[in-house]
């Protein structure tokens, strides 16, 4: 056996090994780091989000959560798994977004550490 013929098999299992964990760490995290939100079916919520209120009434929940902003809205990975899960981007103004699901709607604001749903 070559040395360099060693060193390319050496690199293609490590480069493998990589790619795999990138793999199983993207699917956990895209399928498993999220919660469906209480009031409204199938929409995602981070299991880091923490439930401050939830009022059945005004049929909204607020949630307390460090990447939520009011100036970036909702960081671009929270926005990819809403899409992932099936909902459309309807309408946007400013750090208000609606999204819809056959036909529900689901409209959520960014706050500086609060995202609520309506």
């Amino acid at each position: 056996m070559r040395l360099s013929a060693f060193f390319r098999t050496k690199k293609r299992k490590i480069a493998s090994t990589i790619c795999i964990t990138i793999f199983i760490f993207s699917v956990y995290y895209f399928f498993f780091y999220y919660q469906e939100s209480e009031m409204f079916a199938g929409f995602p919520v981070p299991l880091a989000a923490n439930l401050v209120k939830a009022d059945q009434d005004n049929k909204y929940e607020e949630y307390k959560w460090w990447a939520a902003s009011e100036t970036d809205s909702i960081p671009p990975y929270y926005w990819l798994v809403i899409r992932i899960w099936g909902w459309q981007e309807k309408e946007r103004e400013g750090a208000s977004t609606t999204y819809e699901k056959d036909g529900t709607e689901v409209f959520l604001s960014s706050f500086d550490k609060v995202i609520y749903l309506q």
